[in-house]
């Protein structure tokens, strides 16, 4: 997939060279690409079939205001499985400036943008003037396809960004993954941590640091599904602190039920699943031992349960070893 970022002083200097035939752009910041945002990359891709257009695009910022679902890498690489071959991207500070006029006939210009699709509560322009009909109007006038796709709901109330953050506040793994159409994840290359797992609770662990400006659920353990090295595991994870041995740094700890091996430098996502309990100073180790290995049973237990029920996320690729 291609990353093309765009800035004012590129575009006044005639610096992006849009592609033969154009592009049919989605619209919106993508924070978690969940299920209202892939009907947006869906219209894309449906609009650059009938435009004609050379391939399916989004433009969105590189970070946020609110805490982020996802991060920019991530949503790079969930665009990209659902179709998506080409994604520009701006700073919001050096665009916000632009009235909606000026974002469709200079920004949308400048990508070589025959169409675009933007959600039912797409705002746009200084001091976000523009709406989904002002976006209709303005690219009416200028000769761009325009669909403004409806909201996507689910319980009656509209799939959204702020919503998912709302679950993952309060632990509701179940809930968000239900909005995002899978599991909410956390992914990184395995790290080398303090071998307190393997060396004092003799339950060795694959360690992710977790990026700043994350919004995350509880801090606790959660039952996980792990993909590393190519298969998928059922998986316990640890987010938080360890405050039994007076730690501060953040830290996702996973063990993986049944399996073992060594992972350093190695890519994972670990899919959380189920909150099971919160994060808690234990009086010494001897009781946190006994308690990570409650919640090992527990996580078997959960996944036998699940897996009997067929309601695993990926229990046709998960490998037991």
């Amino acid at each position: 997939m291609k990353l093309t970022p765009i800035s004012r002083s590129k575009m006044d200097l005639c610096e992006i060279t849009p592609v033969q035939g154009g592009v049919f752009v989605a619209l919106g910041n993508f924070d978690g690409v969940h299920k209202g945002h892939l009907e947006l990359l869906n219209a894309a891709r449906r609009g650059a079939q009938l435009t004609g257009a050379h391939h399916p695009a989004v433009f969105t910022f590189y970070k946020g205001k609110a805490p982020a679902i996802t991060t920019f890498e991530e949503r790079l690489t969930l665009m990209e499985q659902a179709g998506i071959e080409e994604v520009f991207v701006a700073d919001f500070a050096d665009l916000c400036g632009q009235s909606p006029r000026e974002f469709v006939e200079v920004t949308l210009r400048s990508m070589g943008a025959v169409g675009v699709s933007c959600g039912f509560n797409f705002r746009f322009g200084k001091g976000a003037a523009g709406d989904g009909n002002t976006l209709r109007t303005l690219c009416a006038s200028a000769g761009i396809a325009c669909t403004v796709v409806d909201a996507v709901t689910l319980d009656g109330d509209a799939v959204s960004s702020t919503r998912i953050r709302q679950c993952l506040q309060r632990g509701a793994m179940e809930e968000a993954a239900k909005l995002l159409g899978r599991p909410w994840f956390l992914s990184d290359r395995v790290r080398e941590g303090r071998k307190v797992g393997s060396s004092v609770l003799s339950t060795p662990t694959l360690n992710l640091s977790v990026e700043d400006g994350r919004q995350l659920p509880p801090f606790g353990v959660y039952f996980t599904e792990t993909r590393v090295g190519g298969k998928i595991y059922p998986s316990v994870t640890n987010l938080g602190i360890r405050p039994t041995f007076g730690a501060s740094d953040l830290l996702c700890e996973t063990h993986l039920l049944g399996a073992s091996g060594n992972f350093y430098g190695a890519d994972v996502q670990v899919n959380f699943l189920h909150y099971h309990r919160p994060e808690r100073t234990f009086d010494s180790p001897s009781d946190l031992v006994a308690t990570i290995a409650g919640d090992i049973d527990a996580a078997a237990a959960y996944f036998a349960d699940c897996t009997d029920m067929g309601n695993c996320h990926l229990t046709n690729e998960r490998t037991d070893d």
